[in-house]
């Protein structure tokens, strides 16, 4: 076992940008805007706060690590004794040799508010990566006397070891296994401890069962294609539609935002709404799989002068659209940008309501009132009314059969 040295802080000294942390003859990373708070879990930053609100975020330190002093004078000496980290080799770690993305703990990007939905029992555990100030961390998140607590876990800068309380280790792998198999704790205090690994849920998807193959499509966020998904182990390659992020230049709101829409989708289960195979976090780039509509967009399908749909077949474009609508109403959805372009053609032109990236969950969203609203709204030849205040989109009707399909507010105050 060797012993390398632990964080400790160096004067006593605070900045904007946090203090640095001191491992023998090296310095660890200092998080950018990391800042100390007396009294609290030790280590916090405005950022994590903001990111994890109402949560127990602990950034553990060493084992009775120094408070906060003041200032000293350059001539006063160093006072604070230099902790240490206990450095674990594999084979005392339990020497794992699978790679992060395929321990079944590890479930990629995530969100806080999406780990309260996963882990439900007590002392079940997960491994996530988050961003920080532009930087991607590994979190470990877990449920103790039922608080949600969260775990960053910090790596030296020479070694690149990873730690979080006392013990270092070359890769999470050993460190989750280390921490797990002998029952050390997490937390400075000695109170918090790995017990369960949360598996992964069906919906989230290995990137091996997934092979883009054609480009469909493009978004503000990335590219979507046609491709294949391996449907379980011994399943069938179905064909499906992927929407896949862009690997770079994305925050983690960016990343929230894109995600956001497969959360909403989850649970959906009727026709003539777009259904959701799964999500794939573990790797970039992030992908959403999606049920693949061979007819394309209704938009399209209207506006096509050479095979000009029929009027029986807009009306049950219509109908399909008001089934579609109504269902989401029973989940109080609140879909907000409900258009022809927005619906999909599935197999015998079933119309299929898709794209929820600004869908809202909730009873009731109210919309400023119009002043004035054009004549030309109400000579329609078709339209569907829903109440100002509904779980389905307040105050929308849609125009289906006239010349290109419009969606139109008429919210009330």
């Amino acid at each position: 076992m060797r012993k390398i040295s632990a964080p400790t802080q160096i004067s006593g000294r605070v900045s904007s940008r946090g203090y640095r942390w001191r491992c023998a003859n090296e310095f660890s990373p200092t998080i950018p805007g990391l800042g100390y708070f007396p009294g609290g879990d030790g280590v916090a930053t405005a950022e994590l706060e903001e990111r994890y609100p109402g949560s127990t975020f602990v950034v553990a330190e060493a084992p009775d690590s120094p408070s906060v002093k003041p200032r000293q004078r350059k001539s006063s000496p160093l006072t604070t004794p230099i902790k240490r980290l206990v450095q674990i080799n594999c084979d005392e770690a339990g020497r794992v040799v699978r790679m992060i993305e395929d321990e079944p703990y590890y479930h990629g990007f995530m969100s806080r508010e999406e780990t309260e939905k996963i882990i439900k029992k007590e002392g079940e555990f997960l491994v996530r990566k988050t961003e920080v100030a532009g930087r991607h961390h590994f979190v470990i998140t877990l449920m103790d006397q039922g608080n949600m607590k969260h775990f960053l876990i910090k790596r030296t800068s020479k070694k690149r070891l990873y730690w979080v309380n006392e013990f270092a280790f070359k890769t999470i792998n050993d460190l989750i296994q280390y921490h797990l198999r002998n029952h050390e704790p997490l937390s400075p205090t000695g109170d918090v401890f790995l017990e369960k690994p949360c598996p992964k849920k069906e919906w989230q998807l290995n990137p091996e069962q997934i092979e883009p193959q054609v480009k469909i499509g493009e978004g503000a966020f990335g590219e979507v294609y046609k491709g294949l998904l391996q449907d379980g182990i011994w399943g069938a390659r179905i064909p499906v539609a992927i929407k896949t992020l862009h690997s770079t230049n994305m925050t983690a709101d960016d990343r929230i935002k894109f995600l956001q829409e497969a959360n909403i989708m989850r649970e959906f289960r009727h026709e003539n709404v777009i259904r959701l195979h799964g999500v794939c976090t573990s790797k970039e780039p992030i992908m959403i799989v999606m049920e693949l509509c061979p007819g394309g967009s209704l938009l399209s399908r209207l506006q096509d002068l050479k095979d000009q749909p029929s009027m029986v077949s807009k009306i049950n474009y219509v109908y399909g659209a008001a089934r579609g609508m109504a269902y989401l109403q029973t989940k109080e959805i609140i879909h907000r940008d409900i258009a022809a372009r927005n619906c999909l053609l599935g197999e015998n032109e079933c119309v299929k309501i898709s794209d929820f990236g600004l869908s809202f969950i909730g009873k009731t969203l109210r919309e400023k009132k119009l002043k004035k609203v054009p004549l030309r709204l109400f000579l329609i030849r078709f339209r569907i009314l829903v109440p100002a205040e509904s779980t389905a989109d307040a105050g929308y009707f849609f125009d289906c059969l006239a010349d290109g399909p419009k969606i139109v507010a008429l919210g009330s105050s």
